[in-house]
């Protein structure tokens, strides 16, 4: 085994079922076996047709998050910037002077507004990076290892 350490015993339990082998956890229809309750529970979308998410441009919905997030950084490239000033769409390219404490600029993923065309740019890297670091507990996935690591005391409390 490795020299891991755990803030509990339920954390250990399912670290250390990647070392056994074990998966407790099978599918009622096919017989697949996980090793996470949160890992049949996305499998089984694949026999029931339930696509929880779906993207609020298009509708298209996905069995699961990532698989969304994936097509999200498919329209940012599509529809990169948009400024609206006065109810009137203007070119991303367009090198308008800014009224102060305007924010032109917005998100075309979750709407938040920006003073600068660079800050929506930085902006959107959020959405569209690849997220490596799941949670074993729920199955969330961060991009950064600290995020990863904030978030599992959440489970701890």
């Amino acid at each position: 085994m490795c020299k891991k350490v755990f803030t509990s015993k339920g954390y250990l339990k399912v670290h250390s079922r990647l070392h056994t082998g074990e998966k407790p956890f099978a599918c009622n229809i096919c017989s697949e076996a996980y090793p996470q309750r949160g890992n049949l529970k996305v499998h089984l979308r694949l026999h029931t047709g339930e696509k929880p998410y779906s993207c609020n441009i298009c509708s298209k919905a996905y069995p699961q998050k990532m698989h969304l997030e994936a097509h999200l950084s498919l329209h940012a490239k599509e529809k990169y910037l948009a400024c609206y000033i006065n109810n009137k769409i203007i070119s991303s390219k367009s090198s308008l002077k800014t009224p102060e404490g305007e924010k032109p600029f917005f998100c075309v993923i979750c709407n938040k507004a920006f003073t600068l065309k660079t800050d929506v740019k930085t902006h959107l890297q959020m959405h569209t990076r690849e997220k490596s670091f799941s949670c074993d507990v729920c199955n969330k996935v961060f991009s950064h290892k600290s995020s990863l690591n904030t978030h599992l005391h959440a489970h701890t409390r």
